[in-house]
């Protein structure tokens, strides 16, 4: 594998730096190039790349792309250990089956735990009622006082303390929309697919790969790692022990063999990470499991006997089909301005109709031309500021229309 050049390669990810930031990030850059071709001339059963955190030394990643803190404290809604089955399938994946929606990103705010939570929440009720929602992220983020927003939390706070005892029900994403920053609670004002009471607290899974996939045969679960392992996962099975402390909270969705057994772990990076968002750990890394996975307990949550989804309201009226020319599109170049709000990989009409609906979307950009109909890479923006590069396209949007 040839790894690109510092300037390449932050051409290909939008980034722009200001004087001395630019020297030392290129230093920080060819020192992870460094370890990611060492690791790679190993030859081990997984490979490692330059993705979009190569600019980072790993304690600055863990900082801002992590957020699982704290020690692990039982609530009185805690509900016991789960029983292990005797006998299980010899591979799972919750995700073909229909009970694990599409990889998020957490973006540079510590919410992992809410991601993780939501999504072992999503995977259970859809076992239980055979209805998949999207769930809101942001309200654990703004409403769950028993952790801390995007400053850190755990996943079993939020089941015990907050889904259990607090919640005024499950909002929708649609209706409670992710922003990667706290805020004021508004879970009285969101669509609610399920009501208050649907959790009624959690169960922890023995700390180890046999209880883990005894768990994993029944639901999706809450799992941490320690991300520092992880920084620059490219595809493959991971091994090895674990190396430090757990700093990230994740979801395990499945298990099988590939040349060896594995973990299927659902990330909230993004697609652009790992295997489109994915990582596979192998079953056999020690007594806390590869990357400190079976350092703490995974947990899943507990759904009442019968959970019942919160019938929906009078439909609103469709959403109009997008209709061509209502946006501008700048040819050769892209846009550095403001933080991206948003990165993920689909085609440029999915890019326009998500934009739309993403708070704050200014327009995005991609590095390919106005005519791809594949899906390519896509940074949203909340700011505008064309800067000419060729190979790169940017599409902003009109204000005050519906396109």
């Amino acid at each position: 594998m040839v790894l690109p050049t510092f300037a390449a390669w932050a051409a290909t990810f939008g980034k722009v730096y200001n004087g001395n930031d630019a020297l030392s990030r290129e230093a920080i850059y060819n020192a992870n190039m460094a370890k990611i071709q060492s690791h790679n001339e190993q030859g081990l059963s997984w490979m490692m790349d330059a993705n979009e955190f190569a600019d980072l030394h790993e304690e600055e990643f863990v900082a801002q792309y992590t957020g699982f803190n704290g020690s692990q404290v039982l609530e009185d809604a805690f509900l016991g250990e789960h029983e292990e089955v005797e006998t299980f399938e010899d591979s799972v994946d919750w995700v073909t089956r229909g009970a694990v929606n599409p990889i998020k990103n957490q973006g540079q705010c510590g919410s992992c735990w809410a991601f993780s939570t939501v999504g072992a929440l999503e995977g259970a009720l859809q076992i239980s009622t055979s209805k998949l929602v999207n769930l809101a992220e942001q309200q654990l983020v703004d409403c769950d006082k028993s952790n801390d927003g995007c400053s850190g939390g755990w996943p079993y706070k939020a089941y015990d303390s907050y889904y259990a005892k607090t919640s005024a029900g499950l909002c929708t994403t649609a209706s409670y929309k992710y922003t990667g920053r706290g805020g004021s609670c508004r879970a009285r004002s969101c669509r609610k697919a399920f009501p208050t009471g649907t959790v009624t607290g959690h169960k922890n899974v023995a700390k180890s790969a046999r209880g883990l996939k005894s768990a994993l045969a029944q639901q999706p679960i809450s799992v941490t790692v320690n991300a520092g392992q992880l920084q620059f996962y490219a595809n493959g099975v991971v091994t090895g022990n674990c190396n430090g402390r757990c700093n990230h909270a994740v979801m395990a969705v499945g298990y099988g063999i590939d040349g060896r057994s594995y973990f299927k772990i659902r990330n909230s990076w993004g697609t652009g990470w790992g295997e489109r968002g994915y990582i596979r750990l192998s079953q056999n890394g020690g007594s806390q499991g590869t990357a400190c996975l079976l350092q703490n307990s995974p947990v899943y949550p507990v759904l009442s006997t019968t959970p019942v989804p919160t019938p929906p309201p009078t439909p609103p009226a469709p959403t109009p089909t997008p209709t061509p020319g209502k946006w501008t599109v700048f040819q050769d170049g892209f846009v550095p301005t403001g933080n991206d709000i948003e990165k993920s990989t689909m085609t440029i009409a999915a890019a326009k109709a998500h934009c739309e609906i993403l708070s704050g979307c200014k327009g995005f950009t991609i590095k390919d031309s106005p005519e791809q109909t594949g899906e390519t890479k896509v940074w949203f923006k909340s700011a505008w500021s064309f800067q000419g590069a060729r190979g790169w396209t940017s599409f902003e949007k009109v204000e005050d229309v519906v396109v």
